[in-house]
């Protein structure tokens, strides 16, 4: 490709001088993307305050822009975003959520309908971490969410979506093969028993895929997880 990829990427933090968001910044930069952070020097108390940050931050974008959200502390860009762009379109999404092995931070009446779901690995959970979908689409996502009756009740981002997939199964798709995401959330103690680097791409040895994003989830405890990976990538971190 000669031109740059039409994707827009964020993350939402309300202060980038944690080491954690540096590191995850300072991968974005080894790929040359540019993540714009939404929400510095707000209060923090919900993870389910991203939804009118990113509302806000979208209503002037582009429909056809695509838009690639992260969370800031747990998150590792491996690949450029001519790769992600290209695995997306090939894939013909409109938005693709990162899968889990965990079933976790949801609501459990909507259980049963992930579960139903044939897929070839274990990864069949939705993981609100990272996301990505056309402008159009994730702002429908969102205003709809908004309008839940139950929204101000929950912390939770991660049930929302999850509600929203299960409500619209045509529009959410999840990255079962680790494609472009791999959220690693029940994999910590295993993990680097789960990856390759070969010549600087990550190699899901599960999936068999290169994932694009790695999110390792968790980091107050597992952050060291995180940390073997990005010295493995050869990243000098100062643990």
């Amino acid at each position: 490709m000669n031109k740059s990829p039409n994707i827009a990427f964020y993350t939402c933090c309300n202060s980038v001088s944690f080491s954690k968001v540096q590191l995850f910044l300072r991968s974005a930069k080894k790929q040359n993307i540019d993540v714009k952070v939404l929400g510095e020097g707000l209060e923090w108390s919900a993870n389910s305050l991203r939804l009118p940050l990113i509302l806000k931050e979208l209503k002037d974008v582009k429909d056809d822009t695509i838009v690639l959200v992260t969370d800031a502390f747990d998150v590792l860009y491996v690949q450029n975003a001519n790769s992600i762009y290209e695995k997306f379109i090939q894939g013909g999404y409109k938005i693709l959520f990162a899968a889990e092995k965990w079933y976790s931070h949801q609501y459990e009446e909507y259980k049963d309908f992930y579960d139903s779901i044939k897929v070839p690995y274990d990864y069949k959970y939705l993981n609100a971490g990272t996301f990505m979908g056309y402008k159009k689409y994730v702002c429908e996502m969102i205003d709809n969410i908004l309008s839940y009756p139950n929204f101000h009740e929950n912390g939770s981002d991660q049930r929302l979506y999850g509600k929203y997939c299960f409500e619209n199964p045509e529009t959410v798709t999840l990255d079962y093969c680790c494609d472009i995401f791999w959220c690693t959330a029940g994999e910590w103690e295993i993990l680097p028993e789960l990856y390759e680097i070969h010549n600087g791409f990550v190699l899901n040895k599960l999936t068999g895929t290169y994932p694009a994003i790695i999110h390792i989830p968790y980091s107050k405890k597992y952050y060291n997880v995180l940390l073997r990976l990005a010295e493995d990538l050869g990243d000098v971190v100062s643990r």
